[in-house]
């Protein structure tokens, strides 16, 4: 059973990501040339909030690990392409861990009074995370379609837009941030699709056993 629903963890890791970043981190903290009191009255009332998106961070790399390792085991093929989505998403999870780590320093520190130094140094930390998140995703979605490309139906399909991602992505272009939003909706349909064909073959597996027992 938890194989099965493995693949799912996936859709939960951009739920949480968006929980994190969208809904409780928000789009109006402060800004990389910001003063250190603008940046400390921003999160010495909102310290509860933004630590907490920290936390749910940290959770979301957690189940893209669980991701990616459902995508590894699927099918019987482990690839190259395989393994780079694997690496990908490793990229991908420690860029998460790193800008939690970073943001919850940030949100912490301005709570127990750190020098202005200091808090604005992280804040532009805070601020020019993103790297590793592009770069992770590119190779996620590079790995996807190499993976994918050769399969039929739906997975063909996934891997086809897996691929366009991918090369926006590494154009570090306003395309590149549209590439890694839709790339959040890739990981959700990849999710259905593979615990959809997880389910399949254990019904399938199961038709057999009848089969031959019979």
């Amino acid at each position: 059973m938890a194989r099965r629903l493995l693949p799912l963890s996936g859709a939960v890791s951009v739920g949480l990501i968006v929980l994190g970043i969208g809904w409780l981190g928000g789009t109006d903290t402060p800004g990389s040339k910001d003063s250190a009191a603008k940046i400390s009255a921003f999160y010495l009332p909102h310290h509860t909030r933004q630590s907490l998106a920290a936390v749910v961070l940290c959770v979301a790399a957690g189940f893209l690990v669980g991701f990616a390792a459902s995508f590894w085991s699927a099918g019987e093929i482990r690839s190259p392409w395989r393994l780079l989505f694997v690496l990908g998403a490793t990229v991908e999870a420690t860029g998460l861990l790193a800008a939690a780590s970073i943001h919850l320093a940030l949100s912490e520190g301005v709570h127990d009074g750190v020098a202005p130094a200091a808090v604005q140094a992280l804040n532009a930390l805070d601020n020019n995370d993103y790297l590793p998140f592009l770069i992770g995703v590119a190779l996620m979605m590079a790995g996807a379609a190499g993976s994918l490309i050769p399969m039929h139906g739906a997975e063909r399909m996934l891997g086809w837009t897996a691929l366009v991602l991918a090369l926006a992505m590494v154009t570090f272009t306003p395309a590149a941030f549209f590439g890694f939003l839709a790339s959040g909706v890739w990981v959700i349909a990849a999710s259905i699709v593979l615990t959809l064909r997880a389910w399949e073959e254990r019904r399938t597996d199961g038709v057999s056993a009848q089969a031959v027992t019979a």
